[in-house]
Protein backbone atom coordinates (compact mmCIF):
# COMPACT_ATOMS: atom_id res chain seq x y z
CA UNK A 1 0.00 0.00 0.00
CA UNK A 2 1.67 3.68 -1.09
CA UNK A 3 1.60 6.36 1.68
CA UNK A 4 1.77 9.96 0.61
CA UNK A 5 4.27 11.33 2.70
CA UNK A 6 4.71 14.82 3.71
CA UNK A 7 8.36 14.91 4.89
CA UNK A 8 11.38 13.26 5.56
CA UNK A 9 9.69 10.82 8.46
CA UNK A 10 13.32 10.17 10.01
CA UNK A 11 12.71 12.29 13.48
CA UNK A 12 9.86 12.00 15.93
CA UNK A 13 8.74 15.03 15.04
CA UNK A 14 8.32 14.72 11.53
CA UNK A 15 6.73 11.79 12.45
CA UNK A 16 3.87 12.79 14.59
CA UNK A 17 3.72 15.69 11.80
CA UNK A 18 2.65 12.86 9.05
CA UNK A 19 0.35 10.81 11.78
CA UNK A 20 -1.29 14.76 12.11
CA UNK A 21 -1.69 15.48 8.63
CA UNK A 22 -3.43 12.55 8.18
CA UNK A 23 -5.78 12.92 11.20
CA UNK A 24 -6.57 16.39 9.66
CA UNK A 25 -7.41 15.12 6.40
CA UNK A 26 -9.91 12.15 7.59
CA UNK A 27 -11.23 14.85 10.17
CA UNK A 28 -12.22 17.33 7.07
CA UNK A 29 -13.44 14.28 5.45
CA UNK A 30 -15.52 13.22 8.01
CA UNK A 31 -17.10 16.06 9.62
CA UNK A 32 -18.57 17.22 6.28
CA UNK A 33 -18.83 14.41 4.31
CA UNK A 34 -20.33 11.45 6.51
CA UNK A 35 -23.36 14.02 8.14
CA UNK A 36 -24.59 15.51 4.62
CA UNK A 37 -24.56 11.49 2.59
CA UNK A 38 -26.73 10.63 5.88
CA UNK A 39 -29.13 13.35 6.42
CA UNK A 40 -30.86 15.81 4.45
CA UNK A 41 -29.14 19.24 3.77
CA UNK A 42 -31.76 21.30 5.10
CA UNK A 43 -31.45 20.18 8.40
CA UNK A 44 -28.10 20.79 8.63
CA UNK A 45 -27.67 24.51 7.51
CA UNK A 46 -23.75 25.79 6.73
CA UNK A 47 -22.60 29.41 7.47
CA UNK A 48 -20.67 31.28 5.00
CA UNK A 49 -18.05 31.79 7.89
CA UNK A 50 -18.02 27.42 8.36
CA UNK A 51 -17.58 27.75 4.23
CA UNK A 52 -14.53 29.54 4.39
CA UNK A 53 -13.16 27.84 7.10
CA UNK A 54 -13.19 24.65 5.40
CA UNK A 55 -11.75 26.37 2.23
CA UNK A 56 -8.94 26.99 4.08
CA UNK A 57 -8.38 23.77 5.62
CA UNK A 58 -8.88 22.22 2.17
CA UNK A 59 -5.86 24.86 0.53
CA UNK A 60 -3.32 23.91 3.54
CA UNK A 61 -3.91 20.29 2.42
CA UNK A 62 -3.72 20.30 -1.09
CA UNK A 63 -0.42 22.89 -0.71
CA UNK A 64 1.05 20.70 1.71
CA UNK A 65 -0.04 17.67 -1.15
CA UNK A 66 1.42 19.54 -3.79
CA UNK A 67 5.06 19.28 -2.03
CA UNK A 68 4.27 15.67 -1.45
CA UNK A 69 5.93 12.26 -2.37
CA UNK A 70 4.29 8.93 -2.70
CA UNK A 71 6.59 5.82 -0.44
CA UNK A 72 5.37 2.39 -1.72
Amino acid sequence: MSKVVINNNKTITEADEQKGFANLCRGLFSIFRNPIAHDPRINRPVSDDELLEVLTIASLIHRRLDSSTINP
